[in-house]
This record gives structure tokens, sequence and C-alpha cells, in this order.
């Protein structure tokens, strides 16, 4: 590792994007294009990518009766192609049988007359002369470039040379660079780099655009530092306070962070002056605030735990203010059910039209707004998704299948990352359960679907016990035969992942469409419809899956991830977890760093010595034997089957807002770059197996 300050810097990376809108011209500089001619030519399945100039310099001199042109150039050119055959000028250029050792630094000295063969000269040593075919190679560009660069990651290998595979080497992620030389081929762009303040060569860099940033992405960079330490010490003032004061500070920071976000995501974004925000910022819900607007992938952790904070009453309240009545217990327990707004066929066409916030029957517009399941317990708002901060949600508390559901988990996140509520699920759910029905009866269809919907899920496991955490809640908490009483308590009580679990059933008909729910043709599926409940808009998103397999997890991938984020997209990720056997698991991508992707994981937290591809597991570690639950990584729920009023369970959305530490040593977890990069090929498979991003539109 280089190091060129005693104080290592570690923090955010860089925008990418933004740095290429802002030195379009100098990129066009840095790094050579392909050359139009050459687009249509090939040389043994290669595309050349060779300046115009190259082509113009030996027209203007090229005479018909000669075989060949004699040229002077002091330009480098590089042989990236590994196939670049010798060839013979004195016998009409065909092959030797030899080739020219790839990545070998050239100069051109003579062109034929046809334009299609080169001959050149070895840098290296001036002896060595070769005819190959004018493809094979790629200019160096060695224009001067007086920007400074740091690079994003901290796992970029130094390279003696273009072509080298790995460096003895890593670059600093927190010195400035200057470029010497660059070009671009088929097998990536790479850098010749020094230090800005010295003289000589530090070596090559590969993937160069992907690992390399300036300008905009620098002041991204330093701003997020310094918001981040910003929020740190107001999340510390807002623990410090108690009852309305409390609360009433932090739905006022929500609000500052909300404005501040939405002029970042500005194209220029404008950054706020620190020094002149607002220590006690207020909020009332009268405010005109900002909608779609996205927090800063940077700032998802500290923003989330300002969120936490509303989600709960004061103590002092607590003990004072009574809380609704019990909705439904189990069998043989009284029994009441509020009344539903969807019997009501003005209210329901309003709900399905988007006002989620539709007044129940009983409600008078002297009350106070009403609060969303899972939003916050102190407006109705839910922050969440308003802000584009998932909450961390563990698949260890789901209804459903625990050891089975990171799926549904992990889109649960990314339906908050992109600005969807569960409140939007329970539109989408309904709008799907009144499909072809004249005259429905949600409270029935909810009634008799779900607790269809819970019989498929025990059904399908059967009675096998290798099977059992298949059924609901794993099997645990003696459910199989209250499937009629969960039923009941489903909609007002259901976790966002489990609800959405429900929707994919009514869907397509089956429990089992889950494990699909991130593959390429039903990836898009869940987050469209339930964003666009009438399907006649066009998609508010992009996803693109990147499917790795054995390939290996390369700069060009986190610049795709980091671009996503950067512009308030989402991602998920998929990693194979069990050392060197097949299997992958889903995370949720919350930021990109210099060290590494911060992940939230449903499953738990990570061992830092797994590698996959060696025996060991990411929720145990390297060469640990016995279960998971032997190691303190996964998350561990809580079993409450002696309490027999439903809506006090572990799997309620309220219980899901206040995880326990056990329960939530998945959240914002980060895999290092040794982890990704140390991993082995093992059974046509590396630890990403395949990443799935969400651009928004």
């Amino acid at each position: 590792m280089r190091t060129r300050s005693p104080d290592r810097q570690v923090g955010p990376d860089y925008n990418r994007n933004q740095r290429q809108k802002n030195n379009q011209q100098k990129q066009v500089t840095n790094y050579a294009p392909i050359d139009s001619e050459l687009l249509n030519s090939t040389s043994n399945g290669k595309i050349g990518a060779w300046y115009n100039e190259l082509t113009t310099e030996t027209a203007a001199i090229c005479s018909e009766e000669s075989d060949t042109v004699s040229e002077s150039s002091p330009v480098v050119y590089y042989i990236f192609d590994k196939n670049a055959i010798i060839r013979s000028a004195e016998n009409n250029f065909t092959s030797t049988g030899s080739k020219i050792p790839q990545w070998s630094a050239v100069k051109v000295i003579e062109t034929s007359a046809n334009g299609k063969y080169i001959k050149v000269e070895s840098v290296a040593d001036s002896t060595q002369l070769w005819w190959t075919s004018k493809s094979n190679g790629v200019k160096s560009d060695t224009s001067s470039d007086s920007a400074n660069y740091k690079v994003l990651y901290n796992d970029v290998d130094l390279l003696s040379a273009p072509g080298e595979k790995e460096g003895n080497d890593k670059l600093e992620d927190n010195c400035d660079y200057q470029i010497l030389q660059s070009f671009t081929s088929t097998e990536g762009d790479y850098a010749q780099i020094k230090y800005v303040d010295g003289e000589e060569s530090l070596g090559w860099i590969k993937d160069a655009s992907a690992n390399l940033a300036t300008g905009a992405a620098i002041s991204r960079r330093d701003t997020m530092e310094k918001l981040k330490k910003y929020l740190e010490d107001q999340l510390e003032t807002a623990k410090s306070k108690t009852g309305a004061d409390k609360i009433s500070f932090v739905q006022g920071m929500l609000y500052q962070i909300e404005q501040f976000s939405e002029n970042i995501a500005k194209d220029p974004p404008v950054y706020p002056v620190i020094a002149n925000l607002d220590r006690n910022p207020s909020f009332s819900e009268a405010d005109d605030i900002a909608k779609g607007t996205f927090v800063p992938h940077e700032l998802t952790g500290i923003v989330r735990g300002f969120i936490e904070i509303t989600e709960f009453k004061p103590v002092e309240e607590v003990d004072t203010v009574s809380e609704e009545p019990t909705a439904v217990v189990e069998a043989n327990q009284n029994e009441s059910i509020s009344p539903s707004r969807e019997n009501n066929p003005q209210q329901l066409e309003a709900r399905l039209a988007g006002d989620l916030n539709a007044p129940t029957l009983d409600q008078t517009a002297a009350e106070e707004p009403q609060r969303s399941v899972g939003g916050s317990r102190h407006s109705n708002i839910d922050w969440n998704s308003h802000l584009g901060v998932p909450q961390y949600r563990t698949q260890s508390d789901n209804l459903s299948i625990p050891e089975a559901t990171c799926n549904v988990t992990a889109m649960a996140m990314t339906l908050e990352k992109l600005g969807n509520s569960r409140s939007d699920v329970i539109t989408a759910i309904e709008a799907k359960l009144v499909e072809g029905i004249e005259h429905p009866n949600l409270v029935n269809l909810w009634k008799s679907k779900a607790e269809a919907y819970f019989m498929a899920i025990t059904t399908a496991a059967g009675n096998k016990n290798q099977d059992s955490y298949k059924r609901l809640r794993g099997g645990n908490e003696g459910l199989i035969g209250k499937e009629s009483d969960l039923a009941k308590i489903f909609k007002d009580h259901g976790q966002m992942e489990d609800l959405i679990d429900f929707y994919l059933y009514l869907r397509e008909g089956e429990t089992e469409k889950r494990k699909y729910i991130f593959s390429t043709d039903f990836m898009d599926v869940v987050p469209e419809e339930i964003n666009n409940q009438d399907y006649q808009n066009e998609g508010a998103f992009s996803p693109d899956r990147k499917y790795l397999g054995k390939k290996p997890f390369t700069a060009k991938h986190k610049q795709d991830i980091k671009e996503t984020l950067d512009a308030g997209g989402a991602v998920v990720l998929s990693v194979n977890h069990k050392g060197g056997v097949k299997g992958s698991h889903i995370v949720s991508v919350q930021s990109i760093t210099s060290e590494g992707l911060i992940v939230d994981d449903p499953y738990g937290g990570h061992a830092e010595d797994y590698r996959y591809g060696e025996s060991g597991d990411l929720f145990k570690g390297k060469n640990m034997p016995g279960s998971r639950s032997d190691y303190e990584y996964k998350n561990e729920p809580i079993y409450n089957k002696n309490e027999v009023d439903l809506t006090k369970r572990d799997f309620t959305a309220e219980a899901a807002q206040n995880l326990t530490p056990e329960e939530k040593r998945g959240d914002s977890q980060l895999i290092k770059w040794e982890m990704v990069n140390e991993s082995k090929l093992k059974s046509n498979r590396r630890f990403v197996f395949y990443y799935v991003t969400y651009k928004k539109n």
C-alpha cells in the first residue's frame, strides 16, 4: 500500500456521473476514443481503437505505386490484442505464425499502402520490428492534463504495465494524482499516473474512468463527510432531549434534511452551507414539503437514526395516553373489528385512485391526522419512504418463512428506497383483491384471501421435519391452525415484507414465486405495479440485472452501482454465503464507499474472515463448525408464543419498528472489498453472484 499521509482518510466515494458531465471536454482528451473507421473493421474478432489522425497522416503521404509508407512517429501505441499476428511484408502480409507479445509498447514506423497493416518498433528494444494489422493496437494519449484526481476505492491495483492482472501495491485513497498518459481498448481503459507533486510514474491502473474522480465528485465527497459529522452531532442532541421537545426537534431535523437533500439532487447540485444550518429547526405538517426527495445514500445510516425516534411515543406519553383497543386476539378470545372504510364505495374509489389518507367512516375533522401503520407515531408522514431511507428490516421476524424470505424483505427496503410505503403495498393488494368483482367487500376479501395464503404456506411445507422451517414463523409459536385468526389482523398489523409476499401470492396463485422476485423476467413486477396502480403510465424505474456467475466483480460494476445510488435509485446484491457450496442470499445495498459496500442484510451480521470458495459461512466465519445460532451474527427474533394477543407478537409492523440489538445485527454491514476480491471461484461462482439496479426514470 502506497502511503502519502500519516492520517489515512476513509470517507464516502465520489460522484463519477457528475464529473463526466462537468469535465466532458477533458474526458475527450484523457481517454482515447474508438476510431469510427475501425468500428466496422476487425482483426481476429477484435475491434481496434485508434485515432482517426493516424489514417489522415498516413493517407497524406501514401502512394498507390508503393507498398509501404515510411513514417516517423514519437507517439506510443500498445498492442492490446493477445492475437496480434506478425505478418510478412515480403509475402503479401501473410501470417508468419508468430504473435507480438500482448501489451507491448511500440512506435509506428511504416504503414501499408492500403492502410490495413503497420510496421512497429518495440519501445523497449528498437531492434524488434514487426508488421501486424492496424487494428491490433491502441494509441496512448499523452496530452497534458492538469486535473488532480483521487482514487475512488482502496483496492485499486498499481500495475507496472498495462495488461497485468494484479499489482503488488494498491493506491492510497487519500492522495492526489495526475495522469501522464492513457488509452482505451476493448480490454478496458488504462492510465499511467503520478503524484501531483511528483515527477516519476507510479505505474498504471486499469478501468481508470471508473476508479478516478475529480471536480464535482470531490466536492460531493467533502460535503458528505461534513454533513455526516453535523448530523451525528445533531442526533446526539436529539437523544439528550425528552418528551415533546425531542419529537419536535427530530421532525424539524427531518424537514431540514429533506430540504437540503432536494437541493443536492439538483443538476448541478446545490450543497448547504453547514455553518448556516439552523441547529434547532422547526416543522409543521402544513409546511410545503418536497415530493420525491431522496437523501444522499452516504447519509442513509445516520438519517435512519432520526426516523427511528419518530416511530415511538415519548415515555411520559406512553404512561398517560391510552392506546387503541386490541383489534383481534387468538381463537376463543373476545374479538372486535374496527369499521372498514372500504365498505363505503366512494372511499374505496378514492383509495384506489391514490388517496391513501381517505378518512374512516367515524373520523371527524377535529381528530388528528390518520397515522400510517409502520410510519411515524407523531405525524401522517412515513419518513422512510418519503426520504428514500429504508427502515432496516430483518427476515427473522417475518410471519411467512423467516429462513427463506430474504428476497421479499430486501424488496421491502428497495420499495422504500424508491419512495413506496406500506400503504402503497396495501393499495396494490386491494386493487388485486377486487379484480373482476362487481360489488367487492374488502373486509371479507382480506380475510378469505389472507387465510388461503397462510394455508398455502402451511400446505406447501408439508409434514417433513426437514421442511419445518418453511412453515409459518418457521414452525415456531404454534401458529398452525390459527390461519383464520392471523387473517383478521393481517391488513392492520402485517409487516411490509409479509404483505409483499401476499401480493405475489395473489398475483401468481402460489407462494414459491417469491424466489423469482429479482430474476430477469420478474424483477420489475413489484416496484412497477405497486408504484403505478393503473398500469398505464410509463415505468418509473429501469431495472437491470447484472449476472456475474464466474466473472469477477470489477470497477465497472462499482461505477454502475454508484451512479444508481447517486441518482436516488436502489440496488440489491446476491452473494454466495455458504463457503464452497452453491446458495445465494439477497441483501439491500445502502451505500458504496472507499472501503466497500454498506448493505442492510436481512439475515444478520457478517464474519469478516469469510471468503467464498473456502470452508466457512458468511454468518459464522472461516472454518467454523456448528449451526449459525451458535454465533452472534445471525439475527435473533423474539419468540413470544405465550402472548395470546396476536397483535402484540414479534411478527407485526409495530414490533418491526422496535427491534432489539440482537434482531438488527445485519443493519449497515460493511462488505469490504477484501472479502469480494479474495474470495475464490468455486462451482463456477464467485462471491458476488448478481446484482440488480433500479434506476429512476
